[in-house]
């Protein structure tokens, strides 16, 4: 089979690519330059204009510097010494020599490298090796023992790998090492708390209320500077604490708050926060003063405050209830200059301008509020105890305090014995919140903000040796009474001043405590047999409540109230009538149902047991113990009447020799 011929383009084809070839030769004239084309000045391929040629400088011959072919040795170099620095400074300097022997190294990658020789102390190449910097020094780990004056990032990670690491109660890593503002220390933090470090404190983490309480006084600028400890149980088992350069942070189920300075060296020697300590734990912080020098610290039972002048002082109790309502370190008493002295019976502590004096005992006022009441001398004064209560003398004078055991009623009884007896004594009250004396008519309220009496201050009823009454003169400054016991000196000593403090526990307030108007009006009348008898209003109620301790605040049937009601009233009216009469008593009885009427079913039950204990009186005359048991039996037997009933009993009690009693069914 004959093959065919091979395929020939045509001939138009051929003449096209001839000429599409001939076109691609230049021409002997195409081969001349064009002529430059305007610069652009906005186009964005415009040539960066050419540097200034680089200023050529003699070159020195240079021993060390490499040949740029390549070597036929290994070592061909390293037999050559470096490069001798050059008069001037060019662009051929040892740097770059350095540079160039970086590029042609002298080991071989075949051998192992070895460390480089050092170049032989020659004249012509010590001035180089003494500009040369030191070669660095690798990297160690930080060295374990007491930290040194630099920071490095090993101490928070060996204290970091300490703890736990990741898996401590910090968690991972949330910041770099990071300076502190003032320069030295540095912190890390994590997702729980950061690590705080410093030359002198060391690494420590700070966490939760403890970084609470550093955050608010201040961090490592404030008072308390750096941490010196981690986290530490305390003995309780409950609390924790944590030690700083400048105190120390206590934390127990509630708060931290920092204690430091005089104030925790005082709050140590009291026993800190261990139980059965005079203080306990704190409930603030350290607090700045407002006159600018003194500072103080809460605790959960008391205070401590410091002056520059008195140093640190704790105060408690009932004292520190008469001093805080008296104005704090602001008030007549300044700073305390003393610690509390508790002697069993009496609590006293000295002040710059005085001492306070207190039994201790509270007067409660409804609403779990309570009253307490002291003397507030120049001088210590020197304690009795009494049956019923505390006394206080001192120079010239005897002030006896007595409450009844339902804490109800309290007696203040002030003695004015001889001429050494200051012009001026003074009661201090604790007032809670709120609270403060008003003078109304004869007696001193204590009224709440509202302007609600919540208890009474009876006026006092004074009488001489002669048993002729005075009028004493009373004020009130703050929350102290003052007596104006000048006018008394003047008379036949001694000078006896009887009043009464009436509050109610089951009420909020019962004016049958008080000594109200109609009865003032009848002591004003009769000033001798008042003067006399006047005691008998607190010691009827002490011996009733004494005799029927279970029917106090009782909730039961309402006869067995009124059966101590029954009590009290023969109690009363017997004693008043031994010791003046039974005229007077007889008065003083009715003066005072008007003062406090409720109803008549009440008043006539009063009446009918005022009638019997006149009669008592009558009969144990300068037998007081007798006058306590017969009531006490009468009141055991008394006739229960019901209030329906109440019209069927003779008023006028013919035989006084019983008493009667209400039935609430």
């Amino acid at each position: 089979m004959a093959t065919s011929p091979p395929r020939v383009s045509p001939r138009r084809h051929r003449h096209r690519h001839r000429r599409h070839r001939a076109s691609r030769r230049r021409s002997p004239r195409s081969r001349t330059p064009r002529r430059p084309r305007p610069p652009n000045r906005l186009s964005r391929y415009r040539r960066p204009p050419r540097r200034p040629p680089r200023k050529q400088l003699p070159r020195t011959p240079c021993r060390g510097r490499p040949n740029r072919r390549k070597p036929s040795r290994p070592d061909r170099r390293s037999r050559s010494p470096a490069c001798p620095p050059r008069t001037r400074t060019t662009a051929s300097s040892p740097a770059r020599c350095a540079r160039t022997a970086k590029r042609f190294p002298t080991a071989s990658p075949k051998t192992t490298p070895t460390a480089p020789r050092s170049p032989k102390p020659t004249t012509r190449n010590s001035a180089w090796l003494a500009a040369a910097p030191p070669p660095p020094t690798p990297r160690t780990a930080a060295a374990t023992g007491p930290p040194s004056n630099t920071w490095s990032a090993d101490r928070s990670s060996i204290k970091y790998d300490s703890l736990g690491g990741a898996l401590s109660f910090l968690g991972f890593p949330t910041s770099n090492e990071l300076v502190n503002p003032d320069i030295h220390g540095r912190r890390q933090t994590f997702v729980n708390g950061p690590i705080y470090w410093s030359a002198a404190s060391g690494a420590h983490p700070v966490l939760n209320h403890f970084f609470a309480a550093w955050a608010r006084n201040g961090w490592e600028s404030g008072v308390l500077k750096y941490p010196t400890t981690d986290e530490i149980v305390n003995p309780d088992g409950i609390g924790r604490r944590q030690e700083f350069q400048g105190g120390t942070i206590y934390w127990r189920l509630n708060e931290a708050y920092f204690v430091g300075g005089a104030i925790r060296d005082k709050w140590n020697t009291t026993g800190a926060e261990r139980g059965g300590s005079l203080l306990g734990y704190p409930t603030s912080d350290e607090i700045r003063l407002p006159d600018g020098q003194g500072r103080m610290n809460r605790f959960e039972r008391g205070v401590i405050y410091w002056h520059p002048a008195t140093g640190a002082r704790p105060i408690v109790g009932a004292v520190l209830d008469q001093w805080s309502a008296a104005g704090y370190e602001r008030s007549s008493f300044g700073y305390p200059n003393g610690d509390p002295i508790n002697d069993g019976r009496d609590l006293r502590q000295q002040f710059q301008n005085g001492v306070i004096h207190t039994p201790g005992t509270a007067i409660p006022l409804g609403g779990g509020l309570s009253l307490t009441y002291g003397v507030s001398a120049p001088g210590t004064l020197q304690s009795a105890t009494l049956p019923n209560g505390i006394s206080y003398s001192g120079p010239g004078f005897r002030v006896a305090l007595r409450i009844t055991p339902s804490r109800s009623l309290a007696n203040v009884e002030l003695s004015i014995l001889d001429a050494q007896a200051p012009p001026q004594l003074k009661l201090v009250f604790g007032l809670p919140a709120g609270l403060s004396l008003r003078t109304s008519g004869r007696s001193i309220e204590i009224v709440d903000s509202a302007g609600r009496v919540v208890a009474d201050i009876g006026g006092p009823i004074a009488a001489d040796a002669a048993k002729t009454g005075l009028s004493l003169q009373t004020s009130v400054e703050g929350n102290q009474l003052v007596y104006q016991v000048g006018v008394a000196q003047s008379r036949p000593l001694p000078v006896t001043v009887l009043h009464n403090v009436a509050s109610e526990t089951t009420e909020d307030y019962n004016p049958y405590y008080r000594i109200g108007g109609y009865t003032s009006l009848v002591c004003g009348n009769n000033p001798y047999d008042c003067g006399r008898s006047v005691r008998a209003h607190f010691d009827s109620q002490e011996q009733s409540e004494r005799h029927f301790p279970h029917h106090l605040g009782s909730s039961g049937p309402l006869y067995q109230d009124d059966q101590l009601d029954a009590d009290r009233h023969c109690l009363w009216q017997a004693m008043t009538t031994e010791a003046s009469n039974a005229e007077f008593a007889s008065l003083l009885g009715d003066a005072h149902e008007r003062d406090k009427y409720t109803t008549d079913d009440a008043a006539i039950m009063d009446q009918y047991n005022n009638i019997t204990g006149r009669a008592v009186g009558l009969r144990n005359e300068g037998n007081v113990s007798g006058i306590i048991s017969t009531c006490n039996s009468y009141a055991d037997y008394a006739r229960i009447i019901n209030p329906e009933d109440i019209g069927s009993v003779d008023q006028s009690n013919p035989n006084a020799n019983d008493l009667i009693a209400l039935f609430a069914p």
